[in-house]
């Protein structure tokens, strides 16, 4: 099972990470190409082509060879699944948000659209992460931690879009803005990495979590 989870984080982050790099580079060529409408269908796409992969590892979870893979497999697509759904909805809100900051939409300054934008990210991050604790004894009873994705998911994503959003709107003028945006980028990319090192300490945790809900869920579907 050691073996098994090793293997499994690999697939895991680089599906992730290879699907969140994906969208970021088509968004930002259909923003830059044909605007907020390019950016919005590229968007709709991403999470369109989410469904045709969840109806596929829920067919398999339930026809396929009952086994330890296919109890992993089940576990490794549905966390894939939750992790771009949640960094896409969470992402594409933000995202939306600032372009149309950038339009000036419904005749609002672009300025007051970016306060808008911070505020909103300050609420949402707060209200993912307030709920999420260490196990520990409570009045006598043992409780487990919030999810690990919904927790951090939208966090991380926050982050990373305002950290691309910064460097996409300073690069025509680098040269004017450069240790400006040196310094926010190395804030950016650090506050991620040290988000990304927290995340670690609860992972094996979490993956056993819903190691354990994907065989109970296989199971009731099944009828065992």
């Amino acid at each position: 099972m050691k073996q098994q989870r090793g293997n499994s984080r690999i697939i895991i982050w680089t599906s992730c990470a290879a699907c969140l790099l994906v969208v970021t580079i088509l968004m930002t060529y259909g923003y830059a190409k044909y605007g907020i409408y390019g950016a919005t269908i590229v968007f709709f796409l991403s999470i369109a082509a989410l469904q045709p992969f969840k109806i596929a590892y829920e067919w398999y979870a339930l026809h396929g060879d009952y086994g330890l893979k296919l109890a992993v497999r089940t576990t490794n697509y549905w966390t894939i699944y939750q992790i771009v759904n949640s960094l896409l909805c969470t992402g594409g809100a933000f995202a939306y948000m600032i372009m149309l900051g950038e339009r000036e939409a419904l005749h609002i300054p672009k300025s007051v659209w970016l306060v808008a934008v911070i505020i909103l990210a300050c609420v949402w991050s707060i209200w993912s992460i307030q709920p999420f604790v260490r196990k520990e004894n409570y009045d006598g009873k043992r409780r487990r931690p919030t999810n690990l994705i919904s927790s951090f998911a939208p966090r991380f994503v926050i982050l990373y879009t305002l950290v691309v959003y910064y460097f996409i709107a300073c690069f025509d003028t680098i040269e004017a803005n450069f240790i400006p945006t040196l310094c926010v980028i190395y804030l950016g990319v650090d506050r991620l990495i040290t988000m990304f090192n927290q995340v670690r300490g609860y992972e094996r945790q979490e993956y056993y979590s819903l190691f354990r809900d994907t065989v109970k869920w296989v199971r009731k579907r099944r009828k065992m």
